[in-house]
């Protein structure tokens, strides 16, 4: 465990300015942070929600506190400034959802959202006849969103490919519920150094800090445009990007102003919450590797052995000293150049979350997207025909001979990220240049 003055030492090295990432737009940055809200205990207690390790929007749909549904099964939906779309909130402002955190960023809260009004889009449009359908039919397409989008950006590709497209997804052993610390207290924390520290919204800059604006209405100017968090993958779209998953953490997350009240210093807590592991990156690296030898000959997955420049100019803490938090960082920023994360880190995140979409229990492994397209049924039909329009062609549905192939030579059918966030955009925000019906 590091002293006092080493912790000091590695927050201290750890803030500063970093990179932007031209591969990562900025909205997967709250896309990582609405998946850890679904299959993570709040800390804070005011939250009454308690979440299940499955991956099934419980955080949406609500398990021992319900969300707001009407009586046509759709999500009673507030209206903020202006009559623009908000969360339903009681009298004191506070929002009438499952998992209150949610509400801290409106980042967040608005992509919470999104989601209700997916679910009710779907109602509305007839691609679902009820509540039950429509919850099925979003929850499955958030997971393809999880995984051909969100991972398949994020992770290494050797990783990927085991996990979800070989089905191969227990190589380090970690079991499903409860989520498993070392993902939960440092591994996924990872997105905090993807963080500006400013967005725009609403034609206006604002800084990070101003973004937490718990239990009050959305005001205009703090409207998120999701055109302008989520472009398509391999095309310039002036998308701004996130900031690179490296060591370094944008010194307006050493101030955030949460809980109300309060002052938290992000890189301080994450490696306290690391260090609760008692067992640093290293050590943990070594002890998989003891336990399954095959993940060095299958992933190439080894003991790190280089800092990373931004740490480099830390005295008083080595590599071998570093908690699993910053080690993930490091990891990141020395294999991967800070565009994706690194083997280690890759793995962990990887094996949790499809052991948590395995308990969700609406996809079958391997993954193909274009089955999993062709079960959305007449949904599946409407993304393809926004993808057609906006040359972003997806896979026919396969035959089985096809199936078979693809399993068995999973590189002959991963083209690269095909289906994302935009194809939901498109639909659930039509421009003049998207199906409408």
């Amino acid at each position: 465990m590091l002293t006092p003055q080493q912790r000091s030492a590695l927050v201290d090295a750890m803030t500063g300015d970093s990179p932007s990432v031209r591969t990562i737009d900025v909205g997967y940055t709250y896309i990582g942070q609405f998946i850890a809200h679904d299959i993570t205990e709040p800390a804070h207690p005011r939250n009454n929600h308690h979440p299940t390790a499955a991956l099934d929007l419980d955080s949406l749909y609500g398990t021992a506190v319900p969300a707001a549904i009407d009586a046509r099964g759709r999500f009673e939906i507030g209206r903020g400034e202006g009559d623009i779309p908000d969360l339903l909130r009681d009298a004191s402002g506070q929002a009438r959802i499952p998992d209150l955190r949610n509400d801290e960023n409106v980042i967040v809260a608005q992509l919470h959202l999104f989601w209700q009004r997916f679910h009710n889009f779907l109602l509305d449009q007839s691609l679902a006849k009820n509540f039950d359908e429509a919850r099925e039919l979003t929850i499955k397409t958030f997971l393809l969103v999880v995984v051909e989008d969100y991972l398949q950006l994020l992770l290494a590709p050797k990783v990927f490919e085991q996990y979800f497209r070989r089905g191969q997804r227990h190589w380090l052993n970690l079991p499903s519920s409860p989520v498993p610390l070392l993902f939960s207290k440092a591994a996924f924390r990872f997105g905090h150094s993807m963080v500006r520290d400013f967005y725009e919204l609403a034609g206006r800059v604002r800084d990070t800090a101003e973004l937490f604006r718990a239990d009050r209405p959305l005001t205009a100017d703090f409207h998120v445009a999701w055109r302008q968090f989520f472009g398509w993958p391999d095309q310039a779209t002036g998308v701004p990007d996130a900031l690179a998953i490296d060591t370094l953490v944008t010194p307006t997350m050493v101030r955030i102003p949460f809980p109300p009240g309060q002052q938290t210093n992000i890189v301080e807590k994450n490696i306290l919450a690391s260090e609760t592991l008692q067992h640093t990156g290293m050590q943990l690296v070594e002890q998989f590797l003891m336990q399954n030898p095959e993940l060095a000959s299958v992933f190439d997955l080894a003991p790190q052995t280089q800092l990373s420049p931004d740490l480099k100019k830390l005295k008083g803490v080595t590599l071998a000293e570093l908690p699993l938090w910053p080690y993930i960082l490091n990891e990141a920023a020395v294999e991967a150049g800070g565009e994706r994360l690194g083997t280690f880190g890759s793995l962990i995140c990887a094996e949790v979350l499809a052991n948590s979409i395995e308990d969700a229990g609406l996809l079958s492994w391997p993954l193909q997207l274009a089955d999993a397209l062709t079960s959305l049924g007449a949904l599946g039909t409407r993304i393809r025909e926004v993808a057609a329009v906006h040359d972003r062609p997806l896979p026919a549905e396969n035959s089985p001979a096809q199936n078979n192939a693809a399993q068995n030579n999973p590189a002959q059918n991963n083209r690269g990220r095909l289906f994302c966030m935009r194809h939901l955009i498109e639909l659930l925000e039509p421009t003049s240049d998207t199906p409408r019906s």
